[in-house]
């Protein structure tokens, strides 16, 4: 497994770690290889006929050798971390360079828009399996709200939610699967996604649907001595 999202994740991360703590030495210690190796590699690993990010195993780990795909994850989570990152650099006066990112950031995320949508404009997984008709859900794409790429009041959040909602949910109608790949594992609740739904639906204003998934775990996790 090749796993592109990492490098997105990894900025958004930081970024994050840098808004709650204050803390650059972080930063200020690895700077060249948050630059070199992972900001410019992402810029490097744009796919010249999407603008997205080349195919990749992403964040379900599908095998390579064939089954790599130009997954809406993957950039998503390019698109999330090169605004992050563009950020940092922007703080410490790298006008250039912020630039250069926050334009490849927004690139990604209208290679997703132009080339990832639907005819409802609901998010695909990847460009190849919405290329091939069916089997395009996939409940990562929420972070296309989570992360403020995408209005999460808008019309393609809405038909994003609107699509999972009605394809995604377990048998007991409390949760979802995690894509519809099918198979026995593919096919479980998988209460991360529930999760990151929840804070999806919240942001959408779907409050109830939010509540709902939110107390469901909470529940599980009273009759589990507290874990999840």
């Amino acid at each position: 497994n090749i796993e592109y999202d990492g490098f997105g994740t990894f900025l958004w991360a930081l970024g994050e770690y840098m808004a709650a703590s204050g803390d650059h030495s972080l930063v200020d210690d690895h700077w060249s290889t948050i630059d070199a190796l992972i900001a410019d590699a992402l810029i490097g690993l744009t796919d010249g006929e999407t603008g997205m990010i080349v195919a990749d195993s992403s964040i379900w780990e599908v095998h390579w050798d064939g089954m790599e795909k130009r997954f809406s994850y993957t950039s998503l989570a390019a698109a999330r971390g090169l605004c992050q990152v563009s950020d940092l650099a922007e703080a410490d006066g790298m006008t250039t360079q912020a630039a250069d990112w926050l334009a490849g950031g927004v690139g990604v995320r209208d290679g997703i828009a132009g080339h990832c949508l639907d005819a409802d404009q609901a998010i695909a997984s990847s460009v190849e399996e919405l290329n091939s008709g069916s089997g395009y859900r996939d409940m990562a794409v929420v972070e296309a709200l989570n992360w403020g790429l995408f209005e999460p009041t808008g019309a393609i959040a809405n038909a994003t939610l609107d699509a999972l909602e009605a394809s995604q949910r377990v048998s007991s109608g409390f949760g979802y699967f995690r894509n519809d790949d099918g198979g026995w594992y593919d096919m479980q609740e998988w209460v991360f996604v529930d999760l990151r739904a929840s804070v999806a639906n919240r942001l959408a204003g779907r409050t109830a649907t939010a509540d709902a998934l939110l107390d469901w775990i909470t529940a599980q996790a009273q009759h589990n001595f507290g874990m999840i």
